[in-house]
């Protein structure tokens, strides 16, 4: 899971309604956001909608700032609180803090990026302690036994290199197929850095076109392009003094290989469309699912970058290579998604089991939790039986798509067909994306993203015969 800031609902309460909307124009192209002058209609609110963040004045008329705090720590802790106030005394301001406030700027507010980069800051530290605590569930021991990544030689060897590496500065290059949990892999390296207290950001080059990678990564200036309305801060300014993650940097242009180069050795960035250089302090981890080595000796990637990226490389071996750890996990993930929707205790039955093993696993660790996820809502008894696993893991081999169009849902026949297609698409363009991507007439991020989602690894097909 990654920390996302679209999803975020943020109630703002004030009786000012110009810094209300003020505040509304500005965070409502990064959140969803809602407003009330009232703290009583706030509290009506918070009872019907869910929100994970409200911004409150301190001076309000009937219920004030303090009381409003007390009440949503009262019945919703898991809501993150910031006070704006422009009357608040030093006494007040501790009291709120007190109260379960965790950030507290004095009006005006003449800079909103502040406003911005606060906000993220709480919104990502509740994102921190949620996903712990779905890690912490799922995991039961500490990294180095857990089972959902695995108890074969070859994981307990690859945890064991992290727990030395993770506490230093050094770079990281994670490699791997597609779905092996590289990002999984990141966010624990960075709980066990000296960076674990702040952010770790993360983004996937892969899907992003390059002109909004640029911007996404070192931020942009009001009026650098058609769009921008107003000044942007980046990921690497917004995890400064944390970690900062690169997935699929394989994917990247040339031109966006030197930019970010010249950001790694020098520790500046410079914004799309300005001047200034802006110094930076993050610990960056890389990942890709192709061979870097190779990547250099066809051109398509910097060889003063690969030896920037690859100060230290930890492959992730692929889940057919370590078949010890299928049922392991495939049993974790059965009881976390049988306690997610309350469908009583579920085991897996001994043809299930054999059919599991055998898969090839091209989407490895994704492709299993689907999988699983899908046996455990198709299965009526406590018993996952073959005919509850989807039709291709039933078969030895995949027919043609007549002979799967035809049976089972909809959603499981589109599934299906998607999944032959775009395997066909690869085979034909040597697991060129892009060369796919055209013939499909579909866009590079849109088929990038399809790929990832189905648990196919274009790498797979790099050498197969048109």
């Amino acid at each position: 899971m990654q920390f996302k800031v679209g999803i975020y609902r943020i109630l703002l309460v004030d009786d000012d309604r110009a810094a209300l909307e003020l505040f509304r124009e500005y965070l409502k192209d990064e959140f969803q956001v809602e407003v009330t002058s009232s703290a009583q209609e706030a509290l009506a609110m918070l009872d019907s909608e869910r929100f994970h963040l409200v911004i409150t004045d301190l001076v309000m008329p009937g219920i004030d700032g303090l009381q409003l705090i007390e009440k949503i720590k009262e019945k919703w802790s898991e809501i993150s609180i910031i006070v704006i106030s422009g009357q608040a005394t030093v006494r007040t301001a501790v009291d709120a803090m007190k109260a379960g406030a965790e950030e507290l700027l004095m009006k005006p507010v003449t800079n909103l990026d502040l406003l911005s980069i606060l906000i993220r800051r709480v919104l990502q530290k509740q994102w921190l302690q949620e996903e712990n605590q779905r890690l912490n569930k799922l995991l039961e021991h500490s990294y180095t036994g857990s089972n959902v990544l695995g108890s074969s030689r070859e994981m307990q060897d690859l945890l064991t290199k992290i727990s030395k590496i993770a506490p230093l500065e050094t770079t990281i290059l994670l490699t791997g197929d597609t779905g092996v949990g590289k990002s999984f892999m990141a966010q624990i390296i960075h709980d066990q850095s000296q960076r674990k207290a702040r952010s770790f950001v993360s983004v996937n080059c892969g899907a992003l076109t390059e002109t909004l990678l640029e911007s996404t990564l070192f931020g942009h200036n009001r009026g650098a392009f058609t769009g921008a309305v107003k000044d942007k801060i980046g990921l690497f300014e917004e995890a400064s003094g944390g970690t900062l993650f690169l997935d699929e940097v394989s994917e990247t242009s040339g031109s966006f290989q030197v930019k970010l180069l010249n950001a790694i050795e020098r520790g500046v960035i410079r914004k799309v469309g300005g001047e200034k250089e802006i110094s930076v302090d993050v610990r960056l981890i890389f990942a890709t699912n192709r061979d870097l080595r190779e990547e250099v000796e066809k051109g398509s990637f910097r060889k003063d970058l690969y030896f920037r990226i690859n100060v230290i490389n930890l492959h992730i071996p692929a889940l057919r290579e370590r078949q010890e750890d299928i049922l392991m996990m495939a049993n974790v993930f059965l009881g976390e998604i049988s306690k997610k929707y309350k469908l009583g205790k579920l085991h897996l039955g001994k043809a299930a089991k054999q059919l599991l093993k055998n898969n090839e696993w091209e989407g490895n660790i994704r492709e299993l939790r689907n999988t699983i996820e899908y046996a455990a809502v198709m299965c009526e008894g406590s018993e996952i039986l073959p005919e509850h696993l989807p039709e291709n893991y039933r078969q030895e081999e995949v027919g043609g798509i007549e002979g799967n169009l035809g049976e089972g849902s909809f959603k499981l026949a589109k599934e299906n067909f998607e999944r032959l297609y775009f395997e066909s698409l690869l085979r034909k363009n040597r697991g060129n994306v892009t060369m796919a991507a055209r013939e499909s007439e579909l866009a590079r991020q849109c088929v990038y993203r399809k790929l990832e989602s189905l648990g196919i690894d274009p790498q797979k097909h790099r050498g197969s015969k048109k």
